[in-house]
């Protein structure tokens, strides 16, 4: 069977599933050190801004409703409405602590965005089943080929960057890598340091 043609039925729920999974982990654990990161003084943006002020001040329930949609978006429940309201809640996290995001996410918001396309509710989901015009289909597949695409530039770029990048070309980079970890001073890795 041709690969670009193939049916990918189940890969989009499965996504869905562990990518919910995670981002509801990360949602439950980072609820105890809300206080820390919505802290006025901490990010000097809260004095400036009173639509993030009424967001840190109500950053409880603001996690909460968020932690709802991700149990709808885990089980597949709301369908495009519900996806698209957790990449909303992904964007308003990032957009609230700019000073603790990362490239990964980034790519996580990307991903999300390109997911509420993604036709994850037709296998492992509680929610309703209904067919798809073929309009809808081909944009589910650009959506699933999207994601794929850039997690394929994401790997490029990591790739080109080791191949080019000195620190990567003499080694040090994986001695830096690994010299973040507990007792690494007393491994046998740490023999020839940089």
């Amino acid at each position: 069977m041709n690969f670009w043609k193939a049916e990918r039925t189940v890969y989009p729920p499965l996504f869905r599933i562990l990518l919910g999974t995670i981002l509801l982990i990360d949602a439950v654990f980072s609820i105890s050190v809300n206080g820390f990161i919505f802290d006025a003084n901490f990010n000097a943006l809260y004095h400036q801004n009173s639509v993030l002020n009424f967001f840190r001040e109500n950053h409880i329930v603001f996690q909460s409703i968020y932690i709802i949609f991700l149990l709808l978006f885990l089980i597949g429940i709301g369908g495009f409405w519900v996806k698209g309201i957790v990449f909303l809640f992904s964007v308003a996290f990032d957009l609230l602590e700019p000073t603790a995001l990362t490239w990964g996410d980034l790519i996580l918001g990307f991903t999300l965005l390109y997911f509420i396309f993604a036709d994850s509710s037709q296998h492992l989901s509680a929610g309703k089943k209904h067919r798809k015009s073929d309009l809808e289909k081909w944009i589910a597949k650009l959506a699933v080929f999207s994601i794929i695409l850039n997690l394929f530039l994401v790997y490029v770029s990591n790739g080109y960057s080791k191949l080019t990048d000195s620190t990567w070309q003499e080694g040090y980079a994986v001695y830096f890598a690994f010299a973040q970890f507990q007792n690494f001073e007393n491994s046998f890795f740490h023999l020839n340091a940089p």
